[in-house]
């Protein structure tokens, strides 16, 4: 009877000892599924984590070459301010050039207008000697005091 008692405490304790170990194994399980979801869940964070810094990086780029590009279009209506600026210049120059041409034009008219009132007066002066019977001598000196362009008138008339 007691070899039955101690088979029964033995095969007891092995029972015991069984699902002692089973729950360890089981245990043991869990902790590595645990383990393995912890690291896929650490594996998954660092894939986003990398995949933000890429769209982080590539919205830099964007506005990198966004600020670029307003960079030329900033330069290309700097360029195209001066050229417009150059324009206007030129435009004014030529305009000025012209009227310095009229001017010159009409001051040559001018110039011609003084002579012809200039030879009037010599004329009038000559024909005022001839008619006073005054020798063409004392008109010839009056003539020579006058400035040279209308000794030329003078002489251009005689």
């Amino acid at each position: 009877m007691t070899s039955c008692i101690v088979k029964k405490k033995k095969k007891k304790k092995k029972k015991e000892e069984e699902e002692e170990e089973e729950e360890e194994e089981e245990e043991e399980e869990e902790e590595e599924e645990e383990e393995e979801e912890e690291e896929e869940e650490e594996e998954e964070e660092e894939e986003e984590e990398e995949e933000e810094e890429e769209e982080e990086e590539e919205e830099e780029e964007e506005e990198e070459e966004e600020e670029e590009e307003e960079e030329e279009e900033e330069e290309e209506e700097e360029e195209e301010e001066e050229e417009e600026e150059e324009e206007e210049e030129e435009e004014e120059e030529e305009e000025e050039e012209e009227e310095e041409e009229e001017e010159g034009r009409g001051g040559s008219n001018a110039l011609t207008h003084g002579i012809e009132l200039r030879l009037a007066t010599v004329a009038a002066s000559a024909s005022k000697a001839v008619s006073h019977h005054e020798p063409l001598a004392q008109s010839t000196r009056q003539s020579a005091s006058q400035p040279a362009s209308q000794s030329f008138c003078l002489a251009a008339y005689r």
